[in-house]
């Protein structure tokens, strides 16, 4: 398995060398883009060519185009009709049309030519609508080339387009004084040829504009000249490399998969330079655009943004741009916030309600930068198909994105306080997850990701996914886990992997134990569940009767019962050899052709410490269940009112499991996964049952923190 992943490296460096000097790989795609962009009336022109290679090893007649801004141009588009049914309540589009009379966003290309020997031909293109066949969709074209491309040939395509912004809706979106210019040019699909996510041949990938996941293009160099009117505050993907006469500005990057502006008055430009403390790591220059009015939070910005450099830099690997430029828009753009491109992310709204009660506690500034930021490694440097496997961006990110809180913040109050309550950043994916678990009845691992039960797409992209890493890194240990992820991202940055190239690297570079667990973990379809469902301890008695022993007959009658008791009790029940002795029922399993018979039988678990045994003897009973993963091992304490504990590790493999004692003291609480390894059950509430509440139990606070937190997301929670 490691063996293929190392010749598909060995072929990729082959083919796009790395130089010393330049640790960015050489690309077979270039734009070179001229726009103008019109913030009064949200319109933009522009002229594009682009250059390709065909890579594969047959003819290329036909090529895909993605025009995204077209999911905002009337309400009856892909994008728009799946957010009636995955946005409910946010997407109210009689609410929209009230608040927004003229909202519409487009693009249309108003000529594309192919340049064969330095002449135009013009070429042809229609809509396609390969996911759906909606008629009335037109973010996707295919364009017919006068000549078709050899391999090995060079496609130079010449596209002139004129189109227009949309008001703040989703990922982009223009207000009177603030733009976000993004998924706004004509943009080619992915070319992928055999082995790049495991295709057997050269394929075309390329679909319509979906709203509950995002996008896929292959690494291209970028050269954009941007003009804007004069005043504004311009930003973009890459570096600036001079301004041009009449306004205009010119950005270049190299190797990157997208690009986008930003333009805005009255904003604080705050310049800096920060080199992250890890080995490898070379210097980047970040840049910070806000609000004027709320300048101090870039304060808070540059907390987060630099110490999570440092972390993905230490345990992942180096982030290799020069150039990072940090967005947080202002309030009226609020749904251009929470959102990545290379080499510039939007945070949520800069804006006085942080500073003020009772959010001056709470950490939504810095959690939304680290989420984005970390959206530079997942997908922006292992560009995943978020279209297809949503889970190896948003789903691994929203990992990292707890990792970065803790490692700012510490692990108690992560995410900040509330009306003096710590908040883990974890915790926000748990609660999400467990309010909608029990309609999730499909796996992670299935495709397309736009495709998830209503109402379950969030946490299956989100939580489950990030829950289910923080689960492998508790099972086996931090120094695995990133020698996990540090061999993903050196074998698959600037390549396109799939949840199967994952999962041969974690079998190869980390355990098999850790391969099996996500490719389980990946494929069930429901979140697992630990609980116990039953707990009592009564007086041993002994049975009524005519009972046989090893003295003889004897007849228990209501009178005797009492003093027959010593004789009929197995004193192996009673703490013998210096052991708890614990019968455990174990129904066994069957699946996948494999078998594991059912057993009823005695275990002596060590005895340690004193106890205080009392006179009477009791009889206890409990019962668990679990969700019957093969990888999903736990831990189950026993607890007893002489001070005794006892600790099992169950393998977690059959759906239920018994326990009965016989001892002098009484069995009052059962305890699955003290430590909370098991990240991925969500509601640990459950895994734990006493005979007597406990009276420091306190009522669950966490709702309305949510629900707050949502109110405020307003949104941008959908597609950060």
């Amino acid at each position: 398995m490691f063996c293929r992943t190392v010749v598909l490296l060995c072929m990729a460096l082959v083919g796009r060398p790395l130089h010393a000097a330049d640790p960015l790989p050489r690309t077979d795609l270039a734009y070179r883009i001229q726009v103008r962009i019109d913030p009064a009336s949200r319109k933009l022109r522009g002229r594009q060519t682009l250059t390709w290679i065909n890579r594969a090893t047959v003819p290329v007649k036909r090529v895909p185009i993605h025009l995204y801004l077209n999911a905002f141009s009337h309400l009856g588009t892909t994008w728009m009709r799946e957010a009636q049914i995955y946005f409910a309540g946010w997407m109210d589009r009689d609410r929209f049309l009230q608040q927004y009379p003229d909202p519409w966003g487009w693009i249309d290309p108003t000529a594309i030519d192919q340049l064969i020997g330095g002449k135009p031909r013009r070429a042809r293109w229609r809509p396609v609508q390969p996911d759906d066949g909606n008629p009335l969709d037109r973010t996707l074209i295919e364009v017919e080339l006068p000549e078709a491309i050899p391999p090995g040939g060079k496609l130079e395509l010449g596209l002139a387009f004129s189109g227009r912004l949309p008001v703040p809706i989703a990922r982009t979106g223009c207000t009177p004084d603030f733009c976000l210019v993004a998924q706004w040019f004509p943009k080619i699909g992915v070319m992928e040829t055999a082995g790049v996510r495991h295709a057997q041949g050269p394929r075309w990938v390329a679909h319509q504009f979906h709203a509950p996941t995002e996008f896929y293009a292959d690494f291209a160099d970028y050269d954009v000249t941007i003009e804007a009117p004069a005043g504004w505050t311009v930003g973009a993907t890459g570096r600036p490399v001079g301004a041009l006469s009449k306004g205009q500005i010119r950005y270049v990057q190299r190797a990157v998969h997208d690009f986008a502006i930003v333009l805005g008055r009255s904003l604080h430009d705050l310049q800096t330079a920060y080199t992250p403390r890890a080995r490898g790591a070379t210097p980047v220059s970040v840049r910070y655009l806000l609000p004027r009015s709320c300048a101090h939070q870039a304060a808070r910005a540059r907390l987060a943004i630099e110490r999570t450099l440092d972390l993905f830099a230490r345990r992942i690997g180096p982030y290799p741009y020069q150039t990072l430029t940090v967005v947080m828009p202002p309030w009226r753009a609020k749904h251009t916030a929470g959102m990545e491109y290379p080499t510039l992310i939007t945070g949520m709204p800069a804006d006085p309600l942080w500073d003020r009660f009772p959010l001056s506690g709470f950490r939504g500034l810095e959690f939304t930068l680290v989420h984005e930021l970390g959206h530079q490694y997942f997908y922006g440097l292992l560009a995943s198909n978020e279209q297809e496997e949503a889970l190896l961006d948003e789903g691994f990110n929203s990992h990292w994105d707890g990792q970065g809180m803790r490692a700012l913040f510490g692990a108690e109050g992560s995410a900040g306080w509330a009306l003096g309550r710590p908040v883990d950043a974890l915790e926000f994916y748990s609660r999400d997850l467990a309010r909608s678990r029990h309609r999730i009845h499909e796996p992670m691992r299935r495709r397309p990701s736009w495709l998830f039960h209503p109402g379950t797409q969030r946490d299956q992209i989100y939580g489950r996914g990030a829950l289910t890493l923080w689960t492998a890194e508790r099972l086996f240990g931090r120094r695995t886990f990133d020698r996990v992820f540090s061999a993903y991202f050196r074998a698959y940055r600037f390549r396109h992997p799939d949840l199967d190239d994952f999962l041969e690297l974690a079998a190869d570079r980390g355990d098999p134990r850790v391969a099996a667990f996500f490719a389980e973990a990946f494929s069930r379809e429901r979140v697992p569940d630990f609980r116990v469902v039953t707990l009592t301890s009564t007086r041993h008695r002994a049975p009524l009767g005519r009972v046989v022993d090893t003295k003889g007959a004897v007849t228990v009658t209501p009178d005797n019962r009492a003093s027959m008791l010593p004789r009929l009790t197995d004193r192996q029940m009673e703490d013998a050899e210096q052991k708890v002795w614990v019968q455990i029922q174990d129904p066994g399993w069957s699946r996948n052709g494999r078998d594991m018979q059912g057993s009823v039988s005695w275990h002596g678990f060590r005895l340690r410490g004193r106890t205080a045994r009392g006179a009477t003897l009791y009889e206890s009973q409990a019962r668990i269940v679990g969700p019957a993963w093969d990888n999903l091992p736990v831990t189950v304490c026993l607890r007893f009112d002489d001070g005794v504990e006892v600790r099992e590790r169950w393998d977690g493999r059959s759906a239920w499991r018994g326990y009965r004692t016989v001892r002098r003291a009484r069995l009052t609480a059962v305890q699955i996964d003290e430590g909370r390894r098991i990240a991925l059950d969500v509601e640990p509430q459950n895994n734990g049952r006493a005979l007597e509440a406990d009276p420091r139990f306190l009522a669950d606070w966490g709702g309305w923190l949510t629900g707050l937190v949502q109110w405020l997301a307003s949104g941008v929670s959908l597609w950060l």
